[in-house]
Parts: structure tokens; C-alpha cells; sequence
């Protein structure tokens, strides 16, 4: 299946670059985070170069009040009680699986996370995956509210991001509409990893299943190149 709204970055920075990860994720999203996880780990035992991976923006629950909702009444009301907690102890030991912990104790809001992903989106490409990181930190271990603009400011002095992307009208408009993008085109659960835009996977994957993915992505790559006519001599 093809994202058309991934159809402009897909064109880009193509020439002479390993393949392109695409994943479609939300900060709040505790499989995103073993995901990232698995992804990162994949990568580590591949042989060759390095893929680019990006991060895509995606809203759970779109309709998320600015300053969020009570963690756990949340919880309860999608999932009703009889299956809330099953769903934390399910994560908290596939997060320990991959090394990660989830403290879920501390967890008392469920957030809006537009403005998490606006800073993700307003640093350089090389530094997003460590704010990741730390906001996934800052949430399921911590227990902060990464909805709160102060919070996610102690993050973006840190990374030195722009201090102005978290009251940035435009580029919030712009990352909510990419949301709003991938959900109208058929992307209905994350996180979500599209590989060179030929193949998708969704869910946490094990590392060995996204490794497969990533290999067979390069190699139709590498084909693509092969079948390309030599440019004419000058």
C-alpha cells in the first residue's frame, strides 16, 4: 500500500542514500516505544549501512483535550476495567523483554501530544530520535505530563531546539495536519514502519521480523539501481 502522504519525503534526499524507514508513531504509545526499541536493535546486527529512519506524527485519540485527561479513568473508559490492567502488565513485560522500563504508578495523565511531537519535529533530523527517547523517558518513567508546554520545555533546552516551536501556530497546524494525513489514509494503529515505501508493518515487532523487512527492502533497492540505464556519455 502507498501513503501519498509520505510521497513528498519518499522523493527526497533518494539519490545517493540508503534505504528510508518511515514510522508512524504516537509519544503516548507504549508499543511505539518498544517498537523503537526492536527498530533500534534490528539495525544494530545489520550488515551494510544504516537506513534513515523518521518519525511521523499520529494522534491516538485526536480528540484529546489540550490539557489531558486522568491516566487511569482514561485507561477504563477505551478498554473498560476488565481489561486496563491485563494491557499495563502485557507492556510493562514486553518493555522489560527489550530492556525498557514502564512506571506506571507515576503515569497520572493521559496527554494531548500534539506539542511533543511538534518538538520531535522542530529539532535536526539527527537529534529526534534522542528527544524521543526522552520524552518516552519523561512519561513511562517518570510520570510527567508531556501535554504540559514547561515540561517539554526542560527537553528542548537540553537538545537546544528552537525555543519558539512549542507556541509556533503554523508549524502546530502542520504537524496536526500530518496526523490527520496518515489517519485519513488507511494508517489505523502504530506505531507503523514503512520500508522504502514498498512494504508496512504494524505493531511491535520483534527485532528479528523488522531486520527481515529492512533486508528485504535493500535488496529491492539495490535492484532498482542495477536496472537503471547508465547516463548517456557527454
Amino acid at each position: 500500500m502507498r501513503y501519498p502522504f509520505l510521497s513528498s519525503l519518499l522523493s527526497a534526499e533518494r539519490s545517493d542514500m540508503p534505504i528510508t524507514i518511515d514510522v508512524v508513531h504516537d509519544t503516548v504509545c507504549p508499543w511505539c516505544r518498544i517498537g523503537k526499541r526492536h527498530l533500534m536493535d534490528a539495525i544494530a546486527n545489520l550488515e551494510g549501512e544504516a537506513p534513515l529512519v523518521r518519525w511521523h506524527p499520529y494522534f491516538l485519540n485526536p480528540s484529546m483535550p489540550a490539557g489531558g485527561v486522568d491516566f487511569r479513568g482514561y485507561l477504563a473508559s477505551i478498554m473498560g476495567d476488565d481489561h486496563a490492567e491485563p494491557m499495563i502488565l502485557a507492556v510493562t513485560r514486553a518493555g522489560t523483554q527489550a530492556g525498557l522500563r514502564f512506571n506506571w504508578d507515576r503515569v497520572r495523565k493521559a496527554p494531548n501530544t500534539l506539542r511533543s511531537h511538534a518538538l520531535i519535529h522542530a529539532a535536526p533530523q539527527e537529534e529526534r530520535h534522542d528527544i524521543l527517547d526522552e520524552i518516552h523517558l519523561e512519561y513511562f518513567e517518570r510520570g510527567g505530563d508531556i501535554g504540559n508546554r514547561d515540561q517539554l520545555a526542560k527537553i528542548e533546552r537540553n537538545h537546544g531546539v528552537d525555543s519558539t516551536a512549542l507556541d509556533d501556530q503554523a508549524h502546530l497546524d502542520a504537524i496536526a495536519g500530518r496526523a490527520e494525513a496518515a489517519r485519513s489514509q488507511g494508517i489505523s494503529g502504530v506505531p507503523t514502519f514503512l520500508f522504502d515505501g514498498r512494504t508496512a508493518l504494524s505493531g511491535a515487532q520483534p527485532p528479528s521480523v523488522l531486520l527481515a523487512a529492512i533486508e528485504e527492502a535493500s535488496a529491492a533497492a539495490l535492484t532498482v539501481v542495477e536496472r537503471r540505464p547508465n547516463s548517456p556519455s557527454s
